[in-house]
């Protein structure tokens, strides 16, 4: 009876050591942890945000302008100052809420093992270094968001997580 069905071929053992390598399909830990420390990016964000709008010291913000507009030559009214306080708040509100849509958007991406959005969360991570030391200042908050960007970083780049992602391309020197 065996002898009436086609025999199927054995199967074969890779012809390349690469080929052997299965990546791990369960989320390794590194990565778990990266990604949360994305979403709580994101919470440390929006409650900046918020923080911002609502707790901002408008007294200290209110020198600031009328500080800025004397040096800019500009006209130091009631008016152009509040414009200008209002504007920056706004700004400023604007960017935390992006900035917490962006860590949520990649820690999801990240979950589902989307290696670009690895790679995007390492440029904006570098890039979030340089800001907070050159735009941000030196706040809590742009302290805090740049040591969970880093973290979360670091963490994608373990051994571990690049074999979750996949091979990587590696430079021949």
């Amino acid at each position: 009876m065996s002898e009436d069905r086609p025999s199927k071929p054995m199967p074969s053992w890779p012809s390349d050591p690469k080929d052997a390598v299965v990546a791990p399909s369960d989320r390794p830990r590194l990565v778990l942890i990266s990604v949360i420390l994305m979403y709580a990016g994101g919470v440390v964000s929006a409650v900046a945000g918020a923080l911002t709008y609502f707790i901002a010291p408008r007294e200290a913000l209110r020198q600031a302008a009328e500080q800025s507009l004397r040096q800019r030559k500009q006209a130091v009214t009631p008016a152009a100052v509040d414009a200008l306080v209002n504007s920056t708040v706004t700004m400023v509100v604007t960017i935390m809420v992006v900035s917490a849509v962006v860590w949520a958007v990649i820690a999801y991406f990240t979950s589902r093992r989307m290696n670009w959005a690895r790679m995007i969360a390492t440029v904006l991570g570098v890039l979030n270094v340089f800001a907070t030391f050159t735009f941000f200042g030196r706040t809590p908050s742009a302290l805090l968001l740049m040591l969970i960007g880093l973290a979360s970083v670091a963490l994608l780049w373990t051994q571990t997580s690049r074999q979750w992602f996949g091979s990587t391309p590696k430079l021949k020197v």
